[in-house]
């Protein structure tokens, strides 16, 4: 049996999510990296070929039923996943009056009802093997307040 991790990343065409699925790689684990456009993964110029990494397109603002899908779909890469990491996230950088109720909802779809709904779809898999690791990623830039 191979010791190698199964790990699911969202967000991984820019920043922590791409730089975090290259040192999983060279770790040796497995990774599903995830985006809300496949095409800006599928770029041998951001993630090389490899036997140990799939891609696939997944919006974590999408309803409950897709997102139920996709986790399906990466299950049935490896058969499990041990790591999730919710790492796709969205910023306003708006003042709060100039907000719209839209603008905050999708925010809110992104950064907190997307990751739960994705977290709740593949924890009874984790729970059937007894192990599973969920990690949070959050922006700082949500938490600093924007200077008028």
């Amino acid at each position: 049996m191979s010791t190698s991790r199964v790990w699911l990343i969202t967000g991984t065409s820019s920043g922590f999510g791409r730089r975090f699925v290259s040192s999983i790689l060279r770790r040796g684990d497995r990774v599903i990296a995830s985006a809300r456009n496949l095409k800006s993964i599928q770029r041998p110029d951001i993630f090389p070929q490899s036997e140990h990494l799939r891609t696939m397109e997944l919006d974590v603002s999408a309803d409950e039923a897709t997102i139920k899908d996709k986790a399906r779909e990466a299950l049935s890469f490896w058969g499990r996943v041990d790591v999730l990491v919710n790492n796709a996230g969205y910023s306003l950088k708006i003042l709060a009056e100039d907000a719209t109720l839209a603008d905050l909802h999708k925010q809110f779809q992104t950064n907190f009802y997307g990751p739960v709904a994705l977290t709740t779809a593949l924890l009874p898999q984790m729970r059937s093997r007894n192990e599973g690791t969920i990690i949070m990623i959050g922006s700082r830039s949500s938490w600093n307040p924007i200077e008028v």
